[in-house]
């Protein structure tokens, strides 16, 4: 299973709308990591730097997952805000509003590790490709999105503990 990973590029505007410190929202992502890894699924990232996704990344790596597939667009201009070391493989897209589909194309499952604007894109485009499993961790949000994007979106929020029985 392939599995597409979403998140925050900044993660100190995330800690401050969970009311969380980093420290435990890197401990969250941290365990998450480990159980994708230990479970032996790739994962496809858009590797932002300094971003909770390619913080999972590192972990993930440690942990020996399989493969990190990264995805990113053949223009210059977007290429120094993405980390290509992160990645053992990359998907090259036209560009960065491509990603979005391109990750949805190439993926089986997305575990969204908190709200971020690429992270919320990606969610909404899943409507139009019709992608059912999106896993939102709880702990790393600060509320659902609101019922006008719930009702035509197939989104499920778990805890992270509850990871571990979505990769099976």
């Amino acid at each position: 299973m392939k599995i597409g990973l979403i998140g925050p590029a900044n993660i100190k505007r995330v800690c401050d709308a969970v009311d969380i410190g980093e420290e435990e929202y890197y401990s969250i992502v941290r365990a998450i990591a480990e159980k994708v890894a230990k479970a032996e699924h790739e994962i496809l990232i858009i590797p932002a730097k300094r971003s909770g996704v390619e913080f999972f990344a590192e972990v993930y790596r440690d942990e020996d997952g399989p493969k990190i597939i990264g995805i990113m667009p053949e223009t210059d201009d977007e290429k120094s805000l993405l980390n290509k070391q992160a990645c053992d493989e990359i998907i090259n897209c036209s560009s960065a509003c491509e990603m979005n589909l391109t990750m949805l194309k190439n993926c089986d499952m997305i575990i969204c590790i908190g709200y971020g604007p690429e992270s919320i894109a990606i969610i909404c485009s899943t409507k139009v490709v019709q992608f059912e499993k999106v896993y939102v961790i709880k702990e790393l949000i600060s509320k659902k999105l609101p019922d006008e994007l719930e009702t035509c979106l197939r989104i499920n929020y778990v805890k992270a503990d509850d990871v571990k029985g979505l990769l099976k």
